[in-house]
Formats: structure tokens, sequence, C-alpha cells
């Protein structure tokens, strides 16, 4: 298990109230909940040893594991390769429709596809920011967490009736939670639910965790069947897409810039921002590019929530909207120095923006925006320069990670830096992506320069 694996190296799910990060060797270690903005449960991303983890992988060392998307969803799946078997993880989020709610469920499948495999899992969480104690307690349908704000419950997947050792599942505390390990043959499945309700652990059938599965697909399946955009890169327009819906806060219509909290833009660097709130300007433009792709809905539900920020500040006087708001829209901001300490960074191509060139009174140096690649395609786009647009836009698809993510910026030898993944980054691909399609179709091509 890498300490810190690379900021690309994850992929996102999420119920379109708050979201998580998994790593390719199958660790959750990134979880907040209730909401984006709430304190995490795991955040071994920033701090290894505080942080808290949830990692469900091989229980040997000699794997190679690989990173995909059940196709047109959010289910994430990391499979796991080694000589005696083909494993996998399935992840998602069950979405979570109405009201603000404080139950989220994590579902984590495991299913063996070919051979044997043992698989262990190491549940660690870590409460408020890795701050709050907890208190666990075990019983013979699963395990349930316990702080001063939180409860997680552990439900097995499993039938009914049956205990841990008839399933063959060695349990035992381990440090302040949980490890156990279970043999699943070709064709067999398990895992655990995780669910944040004072709801007592009780087991989940095979049959309940397909069917939540099942739903899951279907609601991403038909939501991408809203989208007008038929075009080039279709599937690169549509994870993006996704990936915005995902940074959604579903009850107010507001959208985060990022998910995450504390990436930094230079590796030992000072540029450290909590960016889960929702910027006027930011969702905004996230807004526009889904417009692009025919989302009435969100800009329906993002111009509500627009309309309620502008109407508090006509009560209190005129006062001019603010630059950032929580999800819910409340603005009472204060900077939180929570378990982000040890996380100094990871893990270009030539780009057209200088960061050097407008300095912050920060220390160090960043790297290159990602959204300002995107938004000079849309420019050599719109002035006719259609090979030079193209061949950029297909460039900067190198620097997405495995399952079509960006972060906020590049550095110079290719890394993904900051926050992950990152609004603006995929919003202008959606940008770019919809105006040059149509001037490839419809414009008038002018030779590349030079």
């Amino acid at each position: 298990m890498d300490r810190y694996p690379s900021i690309s190296n994850h992929g996102l799910i999420g119920d379109l109230q708050t979201a998580a990060l998994v790593s390719g060797d199958g660790t959750v270690d990134w979880f907040c909940c209730p909401r984006f903005d709430s304190p995490s449960i795991f955040a071994s991303l920033l701090d290894a040893d505080r942080g808290g983890h949830f990692r469900m992988a091989p229980d040997r060392d000699d794997y190679v594991s690989k990173q995909l998307y059940l196709p047109d969803t959010a289910i994430l799946i990391t499979r796991f390769m080694t000589p005696d078997g083909v494993g996998e993880v399935h992840d998602f989020m069950p979405v979570t429709h109405g009201a603000a709610t404080g139950r989220h469920r994590l579902v984590r499948q495991l299913k063996v596809v070919r051979g044997t495999m043992r698989f262990a899992m190491d549940l660690q969480p870590r409460f408020g920011y890795g701050r709050d104690p907890h208190t666990l307690d075990l019983t013979d349908s699963g395990a349930l967490f316990s702080s001063r704000d939180t409860q997680l419950a552990v439900h097995p997947i499993g039938q009914p009736g049956t205990s841990a050792s008839d399933v063959g599942v060695s349990l035992e505390r381990h440090v302040d939670g949980l490890r156990w390990t279970r043999t699943l043959r070709e064709g067999q499945t398990g895992g655990v639910v995780i669910e944040s309700t004072g709801e007592p652990p009780h087991w989940v059938t095979p049959e309940e965790a397909d069917r939540l599965a099942a739903e899951t697909a279907q609601f991403w399946r038909g939501w991408l069947g809203r989208s007008a955009y038929t075009g080039r890169w279709r599937e690169m327009v549509t994870r993006s897409a996704m990936t915005l819906k995902l940074m959604t806060y579903a009850p107010s219509g507001g959208i985060v810039a990022a998910p995450t909290a504390g990436l930094p833009e230079q590796v030992g660097g000072e540029r450290n921002w909590d960016y889960r709130y929702t910027w006027v300007r930011d969702g905004s433009f996230s807004v526009f590019a889904l417009l692009g792709l025919g989302y009435l809905d969100e800009a329906a539900a993002f111009a509500t929530w627009l309309r309620d920020r502008a109407a508090e500040r006509t009560a209190e006087a005129g006062h001019p909207l603010k630059i950032m708001y929580r999800v819910d829209g409340s603005s009472d901001l204060t900077e939180d120095v929570g378990g982000d300490g040890p996380r100094t960074g990871l893990g270009q191509p030539g780009l057209p923006v200088n960061p050097a060139a407008s300095p912050d009174g920060l220390a160090g140096d960043e790297g290159t925006f990602s959204l300002c690649t995107f938004w000079y395609v849309d420019a050599l786009a719109r002035s006719g320069r259609l090979e030079e647009a193209r061949l950029t836009f297909e460039k900067m698809f190198t620097y997405a990670n495995h399952l079509g993510l960006y972060s906020e910026e590049i550095s110079a030898t290719g890394e993904q830096l900051g926050n992950f993944p990152q609004a603006f980054s995929h919003l202008s691909l959606i940008s770019a992506a919809v105006n040059l399609d149509h001037q490839l179709d419809h414009g008038t091509i002018h030779p590349a320069r030079g």
C-alpha cells in the first residue's frame, strides 16, 4: 500500500450530496460526510497516519491493479490480477434523492471472475478530520463506529442468519478499526456496505447489493441519455459531464469547485486550498458547460441557488454577492486546518500561460492550469485555426488520468497537481469540445502557423 498515492491515481464516486475518492490499490482515502464540506471520515490522502482509510485488496503484494468505470456510470471497478485469480471491487454510492440527509451509503462489492482470491479489508475511520475519538461495537451482523457527531454502520454482504465464521471471514479489531480476510472463488461475491446512520448493522443480501448497483447504473445511464451531445470525443465529454454532476449538491443546486481539500499545487509548497465550496464564478461556468450539452434542470437548479443568494444580499442593505458559499448557500466560512499536515505533494504541456506572470504573494511555484489550455483550444477554434486546435485538444487528453479525470494543474513533468477532480478543468474541456466539434463541421479551416 502506497502511503501517498499520486493525486491522479484515483477514481471518484458520489451520491449528489457528498463524494469519495478510491485509489488504484482499492483504498478509499477521502470521504467527508454527510456533505462535501463536512468533516472527513477517511482522509489518508492528506495524512496517512491520522486521516483514516478503508482498503479492500488482495491479501498479498504480488498483484497488478487496474481501474475503469462501468460504462456510462459512476460505478468504479478496481480489478486485481494475481497468479491465482482475478478479483474486482465495485465501488459506488446509491444516489440520494430529495432533501439533504445524514444517511449515506458506500457499497463495496467483491467479485472473483477467475480462480480464487483472498481479500483483506482494513477499515480505519477517523472522524472529524482525525480529531474526534470513537468507539467500536462488534456484533454477529457487522459493526458500528460511533463518534461524538457521527455513527458509521458496517453491513456485511451475505445471507442473513450467517456469522462471519460461516462465510470464512476472519474478523479482528485492528488499531482503532477492523481488519478481516476472506477467500472467494470464481463466481462468488461478498463485500460490505458502510452507512452513516444510527441503524444497527445487519446483513445485506447479495441480491440487495446487486439491486443497489443496478439502480445506480440506471440512474447514471438515464442521466447521460438526456445529453444532446452527439459530436466527437463523446467518451471524454460524457465523463467530464458526469464528473460535474458528481460535484453537484442536489438539495440546493450548488456545484463545488472540487470534492477535495488541501491537495498541493506544488510539491512541498503552501498553496493548499479547500475547494469544497460553491464559487459563483466556477458554478456559473459549470452550468454553462452543462447547458451546452442540454442539461436544463441543472441550469435551473443553480439559477435558483444564485437567485436566493442575490435575494439574501438585497435584504442585507444591498451588499454584493460573496465570491463563495457553502453548498447549502450559507456563508459562515472559516479556515479549517484539520488533519492535512503531512501531505506535501505528488506527482506541462507547452501551455500559453505563465503563472509567474501573475504573482500571488505566496512562496514557490505552481503548475499550469488545464482550464487555460482548453480555453486556448476554444480560441484557436473560433479563429479558424482548427488543425492547431484539434492537435492541442487531443494532446491534453494525454494528461488526463486513467479514468479521464483532471485535477486543477499540470506540472512541468506532466503530473497532476491541486484538488481533484477539478470542475474548472472538466467544464472547459466540455466547452472546448462542443465548440471545436461545431467548427470542424461548419467552420473555415486556416492553416497552422509556423
